[in-house]
């Protein structure tokens, strides 16, 4: 139990805390991901009980979930995955998900990013949750390349598992839908690693870059090559008609990640003829709708949608679009 109470004590100093310590706090922790967290988020790994999203982790509607974690996939520390199998008989469809924090912070099992794994597996999926290495030990593309080992780890090992490599959906969140829908793409990445780009059976990206620039975020000059950051590092530049189908997804409050993007990753694949289905939720931000993935999935019907495109490989015939009131 003392994980637990040492967690407890954590967050009453910090609800204890003048009001803008505790804003400070919270922006830090977006910002700066598990770096900022570590002592607490170390407990919160530790013991589900302190974990913000203790509802979801025992709720058992539907399957359960059954983890094997911290499997090494290349020679680099941070060159780990989990595996998340769903239980019950049957080949699984299989969602390789990467996880966000602008390419420099956050971890698969980290508090925000570590419920995504049995979320998804108890919607049916066998679901690969890697990190990738981060900024300032590696610039794009070295966290590409990582992914793409991933995506190649996961195809080899799917059976192994449970799951169907026929069925594998790239997934992710913030950059990680960047990382996602790069690999998807533009082939060159997972060619690298041995896989033909028809390896993908779909993408879906969660209020993800796409088409962004230095002036959007003057971090992203530190991460990205000046010569490779106006085409070769965005998804949008590289839509096609060969692109699979694409879930995007994105809150119209995010003041993070601007809306805009995935309307032009949209438009782009439009232009292409390329499959893309387009979910706006006019009542979320930037992770509001992540986390009630986990808690009332029905609230915005995200989960449902991507279960749904790992299962057939196929987009919905109808998404919410929830900023207009119907489907599309």
């Amino acid at each position: 139990m003392e994980p637990v109470w040492s967690c407890l004590r954590a967050w009453g100093k910090i609800f204890r805390s003048p009001a803008w310590i505790r804003s400070a706090i919270a922006a830090a922790h977006w910002r700066c991901g598990r770096f900022f967290w570590r002592p607490i988020a170390g407990h919160c790994r530790r013991s589900p009980s302190c974990s913000p999203f203790r509802p979801a982790r025992q709720r058992r509607t539907g399957m359960a979930d059954t983890a094997l974690r911290a499997i090494a996939y290349g020679d680099h520390p941070r060159l780990l995955l989990d595996v998340h199998r769903p239980e019950g008989a049957g080949k699984a469809p299989v969602v390789v998900f990467f996880h966000g924090g602008g390419w420099r912070s956050c971890a698969r099992d980290d508090v925000f990013h570590g419920p995504i794994g049995p979320t998804l597996a108890r919607a049916g999926l066998l679901v690969v949750l890697p990190d990738y290495r981060l900024y300032p030990d590696a610039c794009f593309p070295a966290f590409i390349d990582d992914a793409a080992r991933a995506v190649a780890w996961a195809r080899a090992n799917a059976e192994t598992f449970g799951g169907d490599p026929r069925r594998l959906v790239l997934a992710g969140y913030s950059a990680g839908a960047h990382i996602a829908t790069l690999l998807a793409y533009a082939p060159c990445h997972l060619e690298s690693c041995g896989l033909a780009r028809g390896v993908v059976s779909g993408v879906a990206g969660l209020s993800g870059y796409y088409d962004f620039t230095a002036d959007d975020d003057p971090f992203v000059s530190r991460v990205f090559p000046p010569d490779l950051l106006a085409h070769a590092a965005q998804p949008a530049r590289h839509a096609d008609a060969g692109a699979p189908p694409s879930l995007l997804v994105h809150g119209l409050k995010d003041g993070i990640v601007r809306p805009e993007q995935t309307d032009r990753l949209e438009a782009a694949l439009l232009a292409a003829g390329a499959p893309v289905r387009t979910m706006r939720l006019p009542d979320d931000d930037h992770h509001s709708y992540l986390q009630s993935m986990h808690t009332a999935p029905e609230r915005t019907g995200v989960l449902a949608a991507l279960a749904e495109l790992a299962r057939t490989g196929a987009l919905p015939s109808s998404v919410p679009d929830l900023s207009k009131g119907t489907c599309q």
